[in-house]
């Protein structure tokens, strides 16, 4: 098997695809790879960069329903951070299919990815099925978590962080 293509399914060419993260690493939360700290600045950071926009069907977002999204890249048996996207809740539920199907009725997220991509509802069904097929086989794989870029945004963000702070601390003496 060529585990270096994209964990997605065949509909990965379209505006919203169907990524379903693989077993070994679907209880990675990359938010967990931060202190709250951190992840406040980066969140921050990403919600600055989209203006208030889904980066993915462009609905407007605010601070409370802004959703970060990890795209991850799979090649050999390394998995690694590509980016982090910011998306209004109905498309990280259709990103990632696995999150809608804990809920009890997510009908209203495959309606959503049909509207985003134009496509209907039995051919959104059809990618869903292809996208989990694609798991399946992925999840066959024991993935390792390339944690390089996530140290380097860690360092970054812990830079801001100390500059913030000392920038505070100088303004706080001048008064």
């Amino acid at each position: 098997m060529d585990n270096s293509t994209p964990l997605t399914s065949p509909s990965s060419s379209l505006k919203l695809a169907i990524e379903l993260t693989p077993k070994s690493t679907s209880c990675k939360d990359i938010q967990k790879q931060f202190n709250k700290k951190q992840w406040a600045v980066i969140s921050d950071m990403v919600f600055l960069r989209t203006k208030g926009l889904c980066e993915i069907c462009e609905a407007s977002i605010d601070k409370k329903t802004f959703k970060m999204y990890a795209c991850w890249l799979y090649n050999g048996n390394i998995q690694s951070l590509s980016k982090l996207i910011g998306l209004c809740s109905n498309c990280n539920q259709a990103k990632d299919r696995g999150i809608a199907a804990l809920n009890a009725d997510t009908t209203y997220v495959i309606e959503h990815y049909c509207r985003v991509n134009g496509v209907a509802y039995e051919e959104a069904t059809k990618h869903i099925e292809d996208a989990f097929d694609v798991w399946s086989q992925h999840s066959n794989v024991e993935w390792v978590l390339d944690t390089q870029k996530i140290l380097a945004i860690q360092q970054w963000v812990d830079k801001k962080i100390i500059e913030t702070e000392s920038a505070i601390k100088a303004d706080n003496k001048k008064e």
